[in-house]
């Protein structure tokens, strides 16, 4: 059950609609054209094989899962979740793993472990989580009692970010990092669900547009539309994975 290509990933356009079985690939440089699979189970290219479940799974995900996936990018990452990327971790969810799980596993992987390395103190690793997730310093109070939870293990580090978001959106939490980071979330779903991109140097360049300013959003489509453009020129040419009707 694989459809086979033996051009390179970069050359296609995939797409998922919500409730809808069909992947839709089109070919952007050659000449394959268009096909509509049903029950295939991988997409094999010249450079990688991508299991269509993961976009399946993700297509038919109520938003609320796939946001709780944007937000470990956008915190943790401090960018764009990239759209393959994404779809791996939403399917892990809609497999039945937890939120708390899949935290552990993601911040496991090569990317966070470079950005925060074991060797951090406890105090560091706050100070930098803060300033990818909120753009900002610790203030004392919040800085000391999240050190001290990390310090006694009442949090682990891999489940920091879920905790720091859900307390900043909290009715206890500040406004500007509740706007900060739903402006991240927006910018983050419009760069990896709307247009599908995969180009993770993207996400980052994107992701930094993004402020407490709701125009900071704005700014942020653009320069995601900008590089869209750019993906869909056959010279420039870049895998797309596109979600519609899935986060509104």
């Amino acid at each position: 059950d694989t459809a086979v290509s033996w051009q390179p990933s970069k050359s296609f356009l995939i797409k998922a609609v919500a409730n809808d079985p069909r992947i839709i690939v089109e070919d952007k440089v050659g000449a394959d054209g268009t096909d509509h699979l049903i029950d295939v189970e991988h997409l094999r290219f010249s450079d990688q094989t991508l299991p269509l479940s993961w976009i399946t799974k993700t297509a038919n995900r109520e938003a609320d899962a796939i946001l709780s996936i944007v937000d470990l990018y956008i915190a943790g990452l401090d960018r764009a979740p990239d759209a393959v990327g994404l779809a791996y971790w939403s399917s892990q969810l809609a497999d039945g793993r937890s939120l708390a799980d899949i935290s552990k596993s993601f911040f496991a992987t090569l990317e966070p472990t470079a950005m925060y390395g074991a060797s951090l103190s406890a105090e560091h690793f706050v100070q930098k989580a803060y300033a990818n997730a909120l753009g900002r310093a610790p203030d004392a109070a919040g800085g000391a009692y999240w050190i001290n939870e990390i310090e006694t293990g009442n949090v682990g580090r891999s489940d920091f970010f879920t905790a720091l978001i859900a307390g900043a959106r909290a009715p206890t939490g500040g406004s500007a990092d509740a706007q900060y980071l739903a402006n991240k979330e927006a910018a983050g779903v419009y760069f990896s669900v709307t247009q599908g991109l995969t180009n993770v140097q993207w996400a980052r360049a994107v992701d930094s547009i993004v402020t407490a300013s709701v125009d900071s959003v704005a700014a942020a489509r653009d320069q995601t539309d900008a590089f869209a453009l750019t993906a869909a020129l056959p010279d420039s040419s870049e895998l797309v994975v596109q979600l519609i009707g899935v986060v509104h």
